[in-house]
């Protein structure tokens, strides 16, 4: 790369640059991550190879610079890349996984003798469901891929992109407004490369850690401006620690340092998050036959310290108020849309389901723009009742229809990505979808029920006994429904 004051040597590298340009990112979010994007490139010398991904529900890439692999990063390849990035805009879902696999291949196909830097960065807002997955594509290090996160938002999902950058070994930078973007990209600039000290471990001699307590897990990388902290439990008196490691040059580092003993109420619990974060990151890429014992002690560890995990929750309970009945009473709670966010669509009242999807609600907009009577042609829609502002072309309360063929399709996709070794790794999307069709008012319809059956089958324990016969099921009535892609006329 090229060169970069504070760094031991010029290495060259193969970069691989994901950009999100989903509808979430719309305003000046996109602006700050396609510049964020652009300066990356930019700092790639001849010596380099990248390639650029930007990615909503699909992945498209340069066209001069074909569809897959690496570039060198010339001048020319630099220029198109950058004037690639300057076109794009927010639109569409957000669908990550597929990016990073792309781009987990592409480094992955250079040769490890090159003594190259493998680096792949993410600019994104982190707003996606399926985190599992993600964890899993970028858990196993083998490639050598380091993995750097950039989070664009003033509410992005930190948790998930600090949890991306420990697992690819990089580390997480947050963007909250365009002011603080300079400062971002000039740290990053400087941790992309040859960390100054690697493979750090810590130990003692006259105190014993305790197996299995140190976190992070593995043996991390410590990057220039940012503190490497390591939590671990021990028995014993303290004694003097060692911190060892290996410089770029390959040769060996180690300092002694006394420990200073404080009494401090909040290293146990602090120990204990980054414990638990350790043992989820591991759960979410464990064999199916593994999980079981791994969410044992996930559960065991966060009752114990008292601190949160998947399978936990903190419950409040209000007795201020008492009410005669035995039956269950609604509470509204107000809840205010995180900083930057706003709804575009508020001249559709509550009375249509928050969760309609974007598509499906922009095209009722646009429809109720220029109609007066709302229709969506469809092979199988269902009808809402729906209440529209009085200044809206006159057009007052009234049905109009909302097409299920998104649903349709998004259930076959789903049903062609279900893992026969994981086909739990499909739950989250599954149980998204059946939110969205119990919000659109199709809970009752045939193929919702056969999507709750399926989801049913996957969250139990042997899911692979019934998971053909769930799977057949779902596929008989999508075809019943819509019929079968492709069928010819002709017998």
């Amino acid at each position: 790369m090229r060169h970069r004051p504070g760094t031991a040597r010029d290495a060259p590298g193969d970069v691989a640059v994901l950009l999100d340009r989903s509808g979430s990112m719309d305003g000046w979010k996109i602006l700050a991550a396609r510049r964020a994007a652009a300066r990356i490139v930019d700092s790639l010398g001849p010596t380099d190879r990248f390639t650029v991904i930007a990615f909503d529900h699909v992945v498209e890439r340069p066209t001069e610079l074909g569809q897959s692999g690496l570039t060198p990063a010339s001048d020319r390849n630099r220029y198109l890349a950058v004037e690639f990035l300057a076109r794009l805009h927010a639109r569409g879902g957000t669908e990550m996984l597929p990016a990073v696999q792309e781009a987990i291949r592409d480094l992955g196909q250079s040769s490890p003798d090159l003594g190259r830097e493998l680096t792949c960065i993410l600019v994104t807002d982190g707003q996606v469901a399926n985190e599992d997955q993600l964890l899993r594509a970028l858990s196993n290090r083998g490639a050598g891929v380091r993995v750097f996160t950039v989070g664009v938002d003033r509410a992005v999902n930190a948790g998930l992109l600090q949890r991306l950058a420990a697992v690819g070994g990089g580390r997480c930078d947050l963007v909250e407004s365009e002011d603080r973007l300079d400062q971002v990209l000039s740290a990053l600039h400087r941790r992309i490369g040859e960390p100054p000290l690697r493979d750090v471990r810590v130990g003692t001699d006259r105190t014993t850690m305790l197996a299995g307590t140190v976190s992070p897990a593995g043996h991390p990388d410590c990057f220039a401006g940012v503190p490497l902290v390591v939590w671990a439990r021990y028995q014993g008196r303290p004694g003097p620690v060692s911190v060892t490691g290996t410089d770029p040059a390959g040769r060996p580092f180690i300092r002694r340092l006394d420990p200073v003993v404080r009494d401090n109420p909040a290293a146990r619990p602090s120990w204990a998050r980054a414990h638990v974060r350790d043992l989820e990151d591991s759960y979410a890429a464990a064999p199916p036959d593994h999980k079981e014992a791994l969410a044992s002690r996930i559960v065991e560890t966060s009752l114990r310290h008292g601190v949160l995990c998947r399978f936990t929750a903190f419950v409040a309970v209000d007795a201020s108020e008492t009410t005669s009945s035995s039956d269950p009473q609604p509470v509204m709670q107000p809840v205010e849309l995180p900083s930057g966010w706003a709804v575009h669509d508020a001249h559709i009242h509550a009375a249509v389901p928050r969760a309609i999807p974007a598509a499906e609600r922009l095209e009722a907009m646009l429809l109720q723009e220029s109609e007066p009577v709302m229709a969506v042609p469809a092979s199988a829609s269902i009808r809402l009742g729906k209440k529209i502002s009085e200044n809206r072309r006159g057009v007052g309360d009234g049905p109009f229809e909302v097409s299920l063929d998104a649903f349709w399709s998004r259930a076959r996709d789903l049903l062609a990505k279900v893992d026969i070794d994981d086909p739990a790794g499909i739950l989250d999307e599954l149980t998204e979808l059946l939110d969205d069709l119990e919000s659109v008012g199709a809970g009752a319809h045939r193929v919702t029920e056969a999507l709750r059956r399926l989801e049913t089958v996957l969250r139990q324990p042997y899911a692979n006994v019934h998971l053909q016969e769930s799977l057949n099921a779902v596929r008989l009535v999508l075809d019943d429904t819509h019929g079968p892609k492709g069928r010819s006329f002709w017998r």
